[in-house]
């Protein structure tokens, strides 16, 4: 059991095994009154003129009041004797230094160069009276939330702090627990590495949203002209059907029709005569089957990747033979090497259609085709000495028949430059030249066949 005196005004002292304890009457009444949660005696020990810290036995009398309000403490050094004061002076804390790593500043405004620091702030407060019991409280303003009690410690560090600016504020209270409320400050601004930056951040994320836009505004067009393509590819393919169904079907089915009304006077008129007629009808007929039959290979076997343009050119020249005139050549120059199955297609329909003209139509003795291969194209040109073509023809073309609009055509589809130089009695040369020099993406496009080939699967499936 502790032994207590009260002074005159209502302050308790309380004597212990190790001093003498002060507890204002302001603070044991708050406590009592549930105010305070805890309290903060202020503690008397020899650095204050105690004779000694251990006082006499507590079942004995210790301590006591004098007529004169001084009170006296029995300890083992002897007596000793408390003259009650005025409040201690309040105490003012005060920044000694800033330490970032090993290097000291004094307590002022400082900026710190990017990176990762240990942080060291070391404050005090002068007093004279019980200085080893003043006690502490600070904070690190935009980085502690609140007040961190130090108790006596005078020295706190962080590490690891983010770039930006911060505020040091650390308050002294006296031995009493009394503070006068005005804080010790110290500001610094820890600067960021350029990627810490707020303009950096910006950059990123206006980066990043262009990108995303940029990559879903060129894979929507891409699918555009994807789609575009397959249109583009299919009225091309209606339309070249078109122009091979007029000029072989068409044609032959027209002269079997005169053949026929012309069969149906003689029969009537010289049976002989229509016999023989009947005959050339029949075999007119089996040539037309023939040539149709012809027509429609050539929708397949040109297809056929592994076939090259000179194969395929050789099969034109062996479609249309039909006696030992004319001549055919075949020669190229230069490096043959693959072409697009898609681009090989188109010159060998141009080039069909100038060797249909040359064989049926031109009564040439001569017909030659030489391919040049150069580094990022090739030039075919298809020559005969035939009685060539005038110039409202090649213009307009003949009524009623699209070989050299349809020759055209294929040319603008594959990019390609075509140019007929014919003169009447002078032959006719055809000169087609292609580039082959293909963009950056088309081995993407490429790599994306297979699924364009799958989508083309299901369209023909609905």
């Amino acid at each position: 059991m502790f032994d207590v005196v009260s002074d005159a005004e209502g302050n308790l002292w309380v004597v212990t095994p190790r001093g003498i304890a002060l507890l204002s009457r302001e603070q044991w009444m708050a406590f009592a009154a549930g105010k305070l949660d805890h309290v903060t005696p202020e503690i008397f020990d020899e650095a204050d003129g105690l004779t000694s810290n251990d006082v006499l036995p507590l079942n004995q009398v210790t301590a006591t009041n004098s007529r004169d309000g001084r009170i006296w403490f029995a300890t083992v050094g002897g007596i000793a004797v408390a003259n009650p004061h005025p409040p201690d002076p309040l105490a003012q804390a005060v920044l000694d230094y800033i330490q970032v790593d090993d290097q000291r500043f004094s307590a002022e405004e400082h900026t710190i160069s990017p990176g990762l620091h240990r942080i060291t702030f070391a404050y005090t407060a002068p007093s004279n009276t019980a200085p080893e019991q003043t006690r502490f409280r600070y904070r690190l303003a935009e980085w502690d939330q609140q007040w961190i009690d130090a108790g006596t410690e005078r020295v706190v560090s962080y590490t690891g702090l983010p770039p930006g600016r911060y505020t040091f504020q650390v308050i002294a209270t006296n031995r009493e627990g009394v503070s006068n409320g005005v804080a010790a400050t110290a500001s610094l601004q820890l600067k960021p590495f350029f990627w810490q930056t707020r303009w950096f951040l910006t950059f990123v994320i206006l980066g990043v949203i262009g990108i995303a836009v940029e990559l879903t505004r060129r894979r929507t067009r891409f699918r555009a002209e994807r789609l575009s393509l397959r249109f583009q590819e299919r009225a091309a393919e209606r339309e070249r059907i078109a122009y091979q169904i007029h000029d072989t079907v068409i044609q032959d089915m027209i002269g079997v029709a005169f053949q026929l009304e012309l069969l149906g006077f003689q029969l009537l008129d010289q049976p002989e005569t229509g016999t023989d007629s009947l005959s050339t009808l029949a075999d007119r007929v089996r040539g037309s089957i023939a040539r149709n039959r012809n027509m429609v290979s050539s929708l397949h076997s040109t297809a056929v990747v592994e076939y090259s343009i000179i194969e395929v050119l050789r099969h034109a020249e062996a479609e249309f033979r039909l006696s030992d005139l004319p001549e055919f050549e075949l020669t190229s120059e230069g490096d043959p090497r693959p072409i697009d199955p898609l681009v090989r297609d188109e010159v060998y329909r141009i080039c069909r259609e100038a060797l249909s003209n040359a064989f049926r139509h031109a009564y040439a003795k001569h017909v030659s085709v030489k391919i040049h291969f150069f580094p990022d194209s090739f030039e075919v040109m298809v020559v005969d000495d035939g009685q060539g073509i005038d110039e409202i023809t090649q213009r307009q073309g003949r009524e009623g028949h699209f070989g050299l609009r349809g020759m055209q055509a294929h040319a603008k589809r594959i990019g390609a430059s075509l140019t007929i130089d014919s003169c009447l009695d002078r032959g006719t040369k055809v000169t087609l030249q292609v580039k082959t020099t293909k963009p950056v993406w088309t081995r993407w496009r490429r790599e994306r066949k297979p699924e364009e080939e799958s989508f083309a699967r299901d369209e023909s499936a609905r």
